[in-house]
């Protein structure tokens, strides 16, 4: 490419411009399951220009800053402290809404039994809504999928049986 560009600028009388090293590298933020390659930051030269390398530095709310090499990982696990540093499903989704489950319900959802919602306690959920569903200890045990028609919370992913 770089070759076919210096042709036409020899053959039509312009001079290129001087190039000027750029210190600043972009950030570039893209959604979840984004192809780096799609991005153009393959390291290769999609259209025709040099592309960046990317480096992910988070996924969601998981920071770079946070995680832990596989040497400290070892460490911790070896010295049994695993339960101080690993995050619980529940805390990981804890963007998302939660609806607290009585026995009864907890038994349907992990059952995969839709399970229906009171108007007042849904009212902000928008349809189609990712829920998290948690039973009477706290613990999240699915995670639903809020139909504003029914009224209802599909468990999508049931994490427990109960």
């Amino acid at each position: 490419m770089a070759f076919k560009l210096a042709h036409i600028l020899s053959t039509s009388g312009l001079q290129p411009a001087p190039l000027v090293p750029w210190p600043v590298r972009p950030e570039l933020i893209v959604k979840d399951g984004t192809d780096s390659q799609a991005s153009g930051l393959d390291g290769g030269e999609p259209d025709g220009m040099a592309a960046q390398t990317a480096r992910r530095t988070r996924a969601g709310q998981f920071k770079i800053a946070d995680a832990l090499t596989l040497d400290r990982l070892s460490e911790v696990a070896l010295s049994g402290s695993l339960d101080q540093v690993l995050i619980s499903p529940d805390a990981a989704l804890s963007h998302l809404p939660v609806t607290d489950l009585t026995s009864d319900d907890a038994r349907r959802v992990g059952q995969g039994i839709d399970l229906q919602i009171e108007e007042a306690s849904a009212s902000p959920w928008a349809n189609g809504q990712a829920v998290r569903l948690r039973n009477t200890d706290g613990r999240l045990i699915a995670v639903g999928i809020y139909d504003e028609g029914r009224r209802t919370v599909h468990p999508q992913v049931v994490i427990v049986n109960t």
